[in-house]
C-alpha cells in the first residue's frame, strides 16, 4: 500500500537518541549552572541533573515501546481499534490502513512481541514489571477500581491477533516464527489466531491445529478456516470430520461455521443434515436452527429432522426435531405431531399438543386429536387442548357461547344482556 510522504512520526535509532540525551545534559547543566541560586552545591546541582536525564530517558523508552506510529498514534492504538470497530465500518478500514501504512518489518516484530506476551499474562500472570506490581499491589490492597482501572490495558495477544489480521496476507513473513510458537504449548493458541488472520498463506498449519489434544486450539482453528481458504468446497471438506469430535463444543462450533455459509446451501445443507442425524440434542438443536437460515431451502432438511423422530421418538432429540420441522413446514410436521400424541408418555403428549396448536393449518384429523386432548386423564396435556378451545370459542362468539333455545336481542345472548348490569346487579 502506497504511503503518504510525512504520514508517520519518524522515530530515531538508539544511537541518535543517546546523542540527543548527552547533548540534553549539556544544556542542562549550562542552564543549571546560570539560573539555579547560587548556594546550590554542584553535587546537588548534578544530582538534578541526572535525575531529569533518566526520567526523560524512561519517557523515550516507554514512547518508543508502544510504537511504531502513525498519525500521532501507537501501532497498539490502531490494532485496538480494528478490534473494536464493526465489519465495514469506517474506524475499521482507517485502522487497517494505519497498521498497513506503517514499516512492515516493525509492525511484525512488535506484533510476534505481543503475542508472546499476552500468551505469557494468560499462563503466568504475574511476570513482573511495573505494571503489573501496581495492579498486583492494587489488587491486594483493594484500591477502589475507580482509581486502579486506569492502569488496565488491551490483553496483547488481542491486539496481536488484530494487527495480524489488519495485515493479512502481508504478514506471511511471519509464519515461521508462528509455527515455532505454535510447537510450544504456552503459546499455541495465541499462534493459532494469529495464523488464521493471515490467510491462505497459513491454511496448512491452521489445518494443522485441527487435530490438536487441546479442544480450546481445535476450536480456533475451526473459527480460522473461512478466512485461509479462498473456496468453499475444501473447506467443507476440512471441516466435515469435525462434526463428529469427540468433544461437544469443537462439534458445535463446526456446525456454526458451516450453519453460516448462507451463499452455498447444496454445500452446508447436507452436513447440517449429517449433524442432525448422527448429533446429540445440542447438535441437532444447533444445526436444526441453523437450517432456518437459509430460507425455503431449509426444507431440504426435513427429511433429516424426520429421520431423528422415527429412530428415536422418546428422545429430547426427536422433540427438539419436531419443534423445528414445525417452523420450516408446519402442514408436513402434523402426521409426525398425531403420532406422538398418542404415546403412552404424558410428557410427549403434552409437547406434541403444545406445537400441534401453533400449526397454522389444522386438518379434521387434528381437530379431532385437540378434542381427545381436552379429555386426557394428564393434566398438563388437557390444560394446553383446552387453552387452544377457549381461545378458539373467544374468537368465534365474542359475545359469548350461544346454548341451545337460548333467546337473543339485537344479534346478541341473554347471557350478553345479564352481564350489563352494574355492581349492585341493576340495569343502565
Amino acid at each position: 500500500m502506497a504511503q503518504k510522504a510525512g504520514s508517520q512520526i519518524t522515530v530515531p535509532g538508539d544511537g541518535v537518541l543517546i546523542v540527543q540525551l548527552v547533548r540534553f545534559a549539556i544544556c542542562l547543566e549550562m542552564d543549571l549552572s546560570r539560573f539555579t541560586l547560587p548556594e546550590m552545591s554542584w553535587r546537588r546541582r548534578n544530582g538534578l541533573m541526572i535525575a531529569m536525564v533518566i526520567s526523560c530517558a524512561l519517557v523515550m523508552m516507554v514512547w518508543r515501546a508502544n510504537g511504531p506510529y502513525y498519525h500521532g498514534r501507537s501501532l497498539i492504538n490502531w490494532a485496538t481499534q480494528y478490534a473494536e470497530a464493526k465489519d465495514g465500518s469506517t474506524e475499521k478500514v482507517k485502522a487497517q490502513y494505519a497498521i498497513r501504512a506503517m514499516p512492515r518489518g516493525r509492525v511484525l516484530s512488535r506484533l510476534v512481541n505481543f503475542a508472546t506476551a499476552g500468551a505469557d499474562n494468560l499462563h503466568r500472570p504475574k511476570i513482573g514489571g511495573i505494571r503489573n506490581w501496581v495492579i498486583d499491589a492494587a489488587e491486594r490492597w483493594n484500591v477502589p477500581n475507580r482509581y486502579s482501572k486506569w492502569l488496565e490495558e488491551q490483553p496483547l495477544d488481542d491486539v496481536a491477533v488484530a494487527g495480524f489480521e489488519a495485515m493479512g496476507t502481508n504478514a506471511a513473513v511471519a509464519i515461521p516464527k508462528l509455527v515455532a510458537m505454535e510447537k510450544d504449548e504456552t503459546y499455541e493458541l495465541t499462534a493459532v489466531r494469529c495464523l488464521s488472520g493471515i490467510g491462505p498463506p497459513a491454511r496448512q498449519f491452521v489445518c494443522a491445529a485441527l487435530t490438536n489434544a487441546d479442544e480450546l486450539v481445535r476450536r480456533w482453528a475451526v473459527y480460522g478456516l473461512p478466512n485461509v481458504f479462498a473456496d468453499l468446497e475444501p473447506m467443507f471438506e476440512t471441516v466435515k470430520p469435525l462434526l463428529h469430535d469427540t468433544n461437544a463444543a469443537v462439534r458445535q462450533t463446526a456446525i456454526e461455521i458451516v450453519g453460516y455459509q448462507q451463499d452455498a446451501p447444496d454445500l452446508a445443507i447436507p452436513l447440517l443434515c449429517e449433524a442432525i442425524r448422527d448429533g446429540d440434542t445440542s447438535d441437532v438443536r444447533s444445526a436444526g436452527m441453523l437450517l432456518l437460515r437459509f430460507g425455503t431451502n431449509a426444507t431440504r432438511g426435513f427429511a433429516a429432522l424426520r429421520h431423528v423422530v422415527e429412530q428415536r421418538p422418546a428422545s429430547l432429540e426427536a422433540s427438539v426435531a419436531l419443534s423445528i420441522m414445525v417452523k420450516i413446514s408446519p402442514d408436513d410436521a402434523v402426521p409426525e405431531l398425531l403420532q406422538r400424541c398418542k404415546l403412552p408418555n404424558p410428557e410427549d403428549r403434552a409437547f406434541a399438543v403444545g406445537l400441534l396448536v401453533h400449526c397454522p393449518n389444522k386438518p379434521s384429523e387434528a381437530m379431532s386429536a385437540l378434542r381427545k386432548a381436552a379429555l386426557d386423564p394428564n393434566k398438563d396435556v388437557a390444560r394446553r387442548a383446552l387453552s387452544f378451545w377457549n381461545e378458539r370459542y373467544k374468537r368465534l362468539y365474542p359475545n359469548g357461547v350461544p346454548l341451545p333455545e337460548d333467546p337473543t336481542y339485537d344479534g346478541r345472548t341473554l347471557g350478553f344482556w345479564l352481564r350489563q348490569r352494574d355492581g349492585q346487579g341493576e340495569f343502565p
